[in-house]
């Protein structure tokens, strides 16, 4: 699949005027970074920009939807490069630019591309009349993105369900589905099945978000991932994240997704299913290498008789904490 490229709309080497633009008031930090990005770049895929930027692929997406829908960024080879000083000449506008479409050249698209009926359908699906600004969403996403109407109507439900500020303007399901289409999932029944495997996370995502202290914010694009691959992937319940959480907050002395995530996968790797098993494992790889952890700092007079502190004892007392395991040493002594 061919991947989309951008650029900026009428800039050539260089940032278009943006001084009095109500958008530069509104853009936040990742919007501005894409922005600078993009103009250091040129042209380029969202993938790219969020590789230079070393940031996630669903923020990078999301700002160049909210720069396209200010007629600042428009899609690669959509428009013919215009220098400044020919700016005020304003050339014809290219079939495929929709980014400033007039009511007259709005009107001709939606007869062109016969969106009476996905209008009027999207319209009752919002609870509200479109004005000009939404229809030409709608047509970027018809026309610009290649979405058929089935596509559209199922976003924009799915955004319905998130429960976002905007979750039911059209622009903002153009934001979504620009990320979507990055990811590959242009047709129906791909949208419906990443929404179902979406809705499956939500309902775990209860005792996730309790376990790593997220409250209600969203999560990011990483975070659901790692979810999505322990719960649905691995089949881990709450107690074998639940186990790998406790070796992850003492180890680093905080919650960690990406810290908990390699230990998941180590387990999964070995075939783990269970907080037993698991740590049995544990003690056969401590076994195996042969060394233990460092110890914790002690007082002078707490040194006499104590042992080192090793990640098989504190993953037996963390398991004995949460889960009432066996905690009982080769040597027959207590965790």
């Amino acid at each position: 699949m061919k991947e989309t490229r951008y650029t900026l709309k009428g800039a050539e080497g260089g940032l278009p005027p943006l001084l009095h633009s109500p958008a530069l008031h509104e853009a936040g930090a990742t919007e501005l970074r894409v922005l600078i990005a993009l103009a250091e770049l040129s042209e380029a895929s969202a993938a790219r920009i969020a590789e230079v930027l070393g940031t996630e692929l669903e923020g990078v997406a999301s700002a160049l939807g909210f720069w396209r829908g200010a007629g600042v960024v428009c899609l690669a080879g959509s428009e013919p490069a215009v220098a400044p000083a020919e700016e005020e000449k304003k050339p014809a506008k290219k079939r495929g630019d929709t980014t400033e479409l007039g009511a007259a050249e709005l009107a001709d698209y939606i007869n062109d591309l016969s969106l009476a009926e996905l209008i009027e359908a999207a319209e009752q699906q919002c609870g509200r009349v479109f004005n000009r600004p939404d229809l030409a969403a709608l047509v970027r996403l018809s026309q610009d993105m290649g979405l058929d109407g089935g596509y559209i109507l199922t976003l924009l439900s799915y955004c319905d369900t998130l429960g976002d500020n905007g979750a039911k303007s059209i622009r903002y399901a153009e934001r979504v589905a620009i990320g979507l289409t990055e990811k590959g999932i242009t047709g129906r029944e791909a949208l419906e099945e990443y929404i179902n495997t979406r809705n499956a996370l939500r309902s775990e995502e209860g005792w996730l978000r309790r376990m790593f202290g997220m409250g209600s914010r969203r999560l990011s694009e990483r975070e659901q991932e790692a979810f999505l691959t322990w719960t649905r992937t691995y089949g881990y319940g709450e107690e074998m994240v639940g186990a790998a959480y406790d070796i992850t907050v003492e180890a680093t002395g905080r919650a960690s997704v990406a810290y908990t995530a390699k230990i998941l996968a180590r387990w999964h790797e070995a075939g783990i299913r269970t907080p037993k098993e698991a740590a049995a494992f544990c003690e056969r790889e401590r076994a195996a290498k042969g060394r233990t952890a460092k110890p914790r700092t002690q007082k002078p007079q707490e040194r006499a008789g104590a042992g080192s502190f090793e990640v098989g004892d504190f993953f037996r007392r963390a398991l004995d904490r949460s889960y009432k395991t066996d905690t009982t040493d080769t040597d027959g002594s207590q965790g």
